[in-house]
C-alpha cells in the first residue's frame, strides 16, 4: 500500500454543459462537499449581476440586487469567506478596456444581507478584475486617478500603494504581499519602495496572483491554456491545457482563471470554441489543485451551467480542519480527531465511530471526509489519484512515440512522414543538405494544430554540421515562409546555434536566443520549450537552461517544416541529418538520455 501524504491547508483565493459528477476512468472528480463557495458575474437575468453557488448544491442565486442603469462585475471573495467585493459600473457599451468607466467599489456579505461602499470612481485593470484582498479587512483597488489604493474596511483609513503610472492605457493591481503588480494585458512588474521595476510581458491576458505571492497565473493564449508563472524563478508552465481532456468536449475554450485564497481550488470559465466575452456561452468550472505546485488534480466540476455568459468567477473554501490527503490508489487513509475524542466519521459512503478513522481507497476520486461530535463538524478532503499508466517503450528510436507529431530517420521504418528534396539519396542514407533543402510533406497543418494546442514543443535531431561555419544565418530546421513569416528557426550563425521564435504580434514578432557553440562534430541535440523555460541537451546532457523566452504560439501560422533552408530560401545550411522528430510535449532528461544512446548506437559506421 502507498502511504498517504497528509497536507494541512491554511487559509491565506450555447447549451449548458452536461455535468460530470462521477470520476472519469483513472481520474478523480473535483470535490462537491459544501465546503466551497463560487461567485461570478453573469447576464442570465438579463442584466450583469453577481451570482453565487455552494459547491455542494451548485444551485445558483443572484447575490447582488437589481439596480437600474448599472452593471455589476469583478467579484472577489475575502480570505475569511464572509464578504465579496464587486464593482458597480454605469450601464453602457461593453469593452475589454473601459477607459471611461468608473464605478462604485462595494462589498456585500455572502448572504447578501449587509453591504457598503469602499470607494467611488474605482476602475478595472483591463477586463473585470478590480481588487485584491490583503486580509479579511484590507483590500487594494484601482482609484479614479489610476493609482492603487489600500483601504481598511474596519477603520475606513486609506493609503496610496502605487502612484499613477505614465502609461495611461495600463492599470495595475498589486498582490497581497505588495511585491508584484499585474496589468490585465498580461504584464508583470516587481514593486519596490512604491515603484514598478522592469516589466515582464506575458502572452495572453487576465493575470492574477496567489495569496502567498509565490505564483502568478493567467490565460496564456486565445482560449487557453491557463498557465502559472513562478515569480521567484521566472519559469512558466501549464496548469490546464486548451481543450484539456478532463473537460467536456464542448467546453475546452478557457478564460477567466482565479485561485482560492488557500490555493486548493481553481475556478475558470469555458466555452465551446466561442471567443466573445460578452455574448459567448461560457460556463463556470472548479477544479481541485495542489496548493504547492498548482497542479490540477481532478476533473473540473461544472457549476450552474446556463446558456448565458458566466465569467470572471472566484472561489473560496472554508478551512479544512482535517486537512487534505493526496496519494495514489490503493491509498491508505488514517485521520485522528485533533482532541483525541471519539467522533462519527464519514468518508464517501463509509462510516465509523472512534477517535481515529482508517480506510483504504481503491478507486480514484475526491472524497469529502467529515467528523461529527464535540464542537460540531470537522471537514477534510481525500484526493485519490490513479497510478500513472506507463507508456510502453518503442523498439527503437524514439524511445516513446506519444506526442510525436512528426519524425524522419534514414531508417524509413522510423519515419512518420515523407521528405522531398535533392539530398535524400537512397533509403538508409543520411540527408545531405549540401545538395539542397528538404520539405516535410503534410507537416504544415499537423504541426500548426499540435503545437498551438499545447504551447510547448521538443525538437530532436541528429546533426553533423558543415566543416566551416558561415557568418550568415543558416536554417537547420525552419517552420515558416521567409524571415518575416516564420514560426520557428533553429540554425547556425558564426559558429553559434541560434533559435528564433515567433512569440508576439506584428509589432514585436520574434525572439532570438543564442544556444551556445555549434561544434563541428556529430551531435544528438534536443531542444525543449514552454513559455518561460528553454532547455538544450547535447548528447544526452543538459547544456543550457534559460527563462529568457516567454511567448506562446497564438500568432503562428500553418507553414511546412523545411530542413536546410527557409521555405522561400535565403538561409542555406549544408550539414547532414540522420534523424529528426518534433513533439507536442516536453521530453524529460531521462528520455533524452535514452534517445541519445539509441541514436548513437544506430549511427552509420
Amino acid at each position: 500500500m502507498k502511504a498517504a501524504l497528509f497536507v494541512l491547508v491554511a487559509i491565506a483565493c450555447g447549451e449548458p454543459a452536461t455535468p460530470r459528477d462521477s470520476a472519469s476512468p483513472g481520474r478523480p472528480s473535483t470535490v462537491s462537499d459544501g465546503s466551497g463557495l463560487v461567485v461570478w458575474e453573469s447576464n442570465r437575468s438579463g442584466a450583469w449581476r453577481i451570482w453565487s453557488a455552494s459547491l455542494e448544491s451548485r444551485a445558483p442565486r443572484q447575490l447582488t440586487a437589481d439596480e437600474s442603469g448599472r452593471r455589476h462585475c469583478c467579484p472577489h471573495i475575502s480570505p475569511d469567506g464572509r464578504r465579496i467585493v464587486f464593482l458597480s459600473l454605469p450601464a453602457g457599451p461593453q469593452r475589454y478596456l473601459d477607459d471611461d468607466a468608473r464605478g462604485s467599489l462595494r462589498w456585500v456579505t455572502i448572504d447578501g444581507r449587509e453591504g457598503g461602499e469602499v470607494a467611488e470612481g474605482a476602475r478595472t485593470y483591463f477586463e473585470h478584475r478590480a481588487a485584491v484582498w490583503v486580509s479579511e479587512n484590507e483590500l487594494r483597488y484601482i482609484a479614479a486617478d489610476r493609482s492603487v489604493r489600500t483601504a481598511d474596511l474596519r477603520t475606513g483609513v486609506e493609503s496610496t500603494t502605487l502612484e499613477p503610472q505614465p502609461d495611461e492605457a495600463r492599470r495595475w493591481l498589486i498582490d497581497p504581499t505588495g511585491r508584484w503588480a499585474a496589468s490585465g494585458r498580461a504584464v508583470l512588474a516587481p514593486v519596490e519602495d512604491g515603484r514598478l521595476g522592469r516589466q515582464v510581458p506575458l502572452p495572453g491576458c487576465q493575470p492574477y496572483f496567489t495569496s502567498d505571492g509565490r505564483w502568478a497565473f493567467w490565460t496564456a493564449g486565445a482560449g487557453g491554456p491557463i498557465d502559472r508563472y513562478d515569480l521567484a524563478t521566472g519559469e512558466a508552465s501549464t496548469m490546464l491545457e486548451k481543450g484539456d481532456a478532463r473537460l467536456p468536449a464542448d467546453r475546452g475554450y478557457l478564460y477567466f482563471p482565479m485561485l482560492s485564497s488557500d490555493r486548493t481550488l481553481l475556478a475558470f470559465a469555458a466555452s465551446g470554441a466561442e471567443h466573445d466575452h460578452f455574448r459567448a456561452d461560457y460556463d463556470v468550472f472548479v477544479a481541485e489543485v495542489d496548493p504547492e505546485s498548482l497542479e490540477v488534480l481532478a476533473d473540473p466540476l461544472p457549476v450552474a451551467a446556463d446558456p448565458a455568459v458566466d465569467r470572471f468567477p472566484d472561489v473560496w473554501r472554508r478551512p479544512l480542519e482535517l486537512g487534505r490527503i493526496v496519494g495514489e490508489t490503493p491509498l491508505d487513509v488514517r485521520v485522528a480527531a485533533p482532541d483525541g475524542e471519539s467522533r462519527e466519521w464519514r468518508l464517501g459512503s463509509e462510516t465509523a465511530i472512534g477517535p481515529v478513522f482508517e480506510s483504504t481507497l481503491t478507486e480514484p476520486g475526491v472524497y469529502p471526509i467529515t467528523a461529527r461530535g464535540g464542537d460540531g463538524r470537522l471537514n477534510g478532503v481525500v484526493v485519490a489519484t490513479a497510478p500513472p499508466v506507463p507508456v510502453p517503450p518503442s523498439r527503437g528510436w524514439p524511445s516513446r512515440t506519444d506526442g510525436n507529431l512528426w519524425s524522419w530517420a534514414r531508417d524509413s521504418a522510423r519515419a512518420t512522414t515523407t521528405l522531398q528534396g535533392p539530398g535524400l539519396g537512397s533509403s538508409g542514407e543520411v540527408l545531405n543538405l549540401a545538395e539542397g533543402s528538404a520539405v516535410a510533406q503534410d507537416s504544415a497543418d499537423l504541426l500548426f494544430a499540435g503545437l498551438r494546442r499545447t504551447n510547448r514543443f521538443s525538437l530532436e535531431l541528429e546533426v553533423v554540421p558543415p566543416r566551416e561555419s558561415s557568418s550568415e544565418l543558416g536554417a537547420i530546421v525552419s517552420i515558416g515562409s521567409d524571415a518575416n513569416r516564420e514560426n520557428l528557426l533553429l540554425g547556425e550563425r558564426g559558429g553559434r546555434l541560434i533559435l528564433r521564435l515567433r512569440v508576439g504580434p506584428k509589432a514585436e514578432p520574434f525572439a532570438e536566443a543564442d544556444l551556445g557553440p555549434a561544434d563541428r562534430t556529430p551531435a544528438h541535440l534536443v531542444l525543449t520549450y514552454t513559455p518561460g523555460r528553454l532547455v538544450l541537451f547535447r548528447d544526452g546532457r543538459e547544456v543550457l537552461r534559460t527563462t529568457a523566452l516567454r511567448g506562446h504560439f497564438f500568432h503562428w501560422r500553418p507553414y511546412p517544416l523545411v530542413l536546410g533552408d527557409r521555405w522561400k530560401g535565403g538561409a542555406r545550411w549544408s550539414g547532414t541529418l540522420d534523424r529528426i522528430a518534433v513533439y507536442d510535449r516536453l521530453l524529460s532528461a531521462e528520455e533524452v538520455a535514452v534517445n541519445a544512446r539509441l541514436s548513437r548506437d544506430s549511427r552509420a559506421p
